[in-house]
């Protein structure tokens, strides 16, 4: 497995505009765009993108963080690597769930330590499907999860190194809960630039996409 270094909004944004400077008006024409019709659907086509050639990205030649190897110790194996995140203070984490283990990397590569093991018990996983980043802890989805798994207690670290006890259900609740939190913060922040915030409610959502599900039928 390697991992490699990617651009991030502000550089991709960056790169289209520098991309559009450089080809010229001339480049800039309507045939990169295709809009057609489709049962009353109006489906539009980049053909090409906004950027000359010259500046698309590319995948570099040598890895910036090599990690793992061919042969070598069971933490340099990997079989079904779910999810990658790379933290704040720079290391690496890898969900494999062929191992059914997290596990973590320095800035560097080299190999930390890991958590969790196949089982149905605290800090095991059945099966390993995403991991993400929430507030000061790290959250791996479990496919295998049974309605009577939400009741089982969980001890747990958070970033910090501190140390946690809640059952399943609370942890989810507290994801939710938290959720709610920095949706009013988002909303607080777009009026005090003077802007109308869209309505965030899921609701709102759910009744939108069953529209456009009946809409596009």
């Amino acid at each position: 497995m390697t991992a490699r270094r990617s651009r991030g909004p502000r550089a991709a944004a960056a790169t289209a505009a520098l991309a559009l400077t450089a080809c010229g008006a001339a480049d800039r024409s309507g045939d990169r765009v295709v809009v057609r019709d489709s049962a009353g659907v109006r489906i539009v086509e980049n053909v090409e993108p906004a950027w000359c050639p010259v500046d698309a990205w590319r995948i570099p030649d040598a890895p910036v963080v090599p990690i793992g190897a061919v042969e070598g110790e069971a933490h340099e194996q990997f079989f079904r690597i779910t999810g990658i995140l790379r933290l704040d203070d720079g290391r690496i984490v890898v969900a494999d769930d062929g191992a059914r283990e997290l596990r973590f990397y320095d800035a560097a590569g080299h190999f930390l330590s890991s958590a969790g093991r196949q089982g149905a018990g605290p800090g095991e996983f059945r099966s390993i499907r995403r991991v993400g980043l929430h507030a000061d802890s790290i959250w791996a989805y479990d496919a295998g999860l049974r309605d009577e798994d939400i009741a089982r207690t969980l001890d747990y670290r958070n970033m910090k190194g501190e140390p946690h006890r809640n059952t399943l259900g609370e942890t989810f609740r507290h994801v939710v809960n938290h959720g709610t939190y920095h949706r009013g913060q988002v909303v607080t922040m777009l009026r005090q630039l003077g802007a109308t915030p869209p309505s965030t409610d899921l609701i709102r959502y759910y009744r939108e996409r069953a529209g456009d599900a009946v809409r596009a039928g």
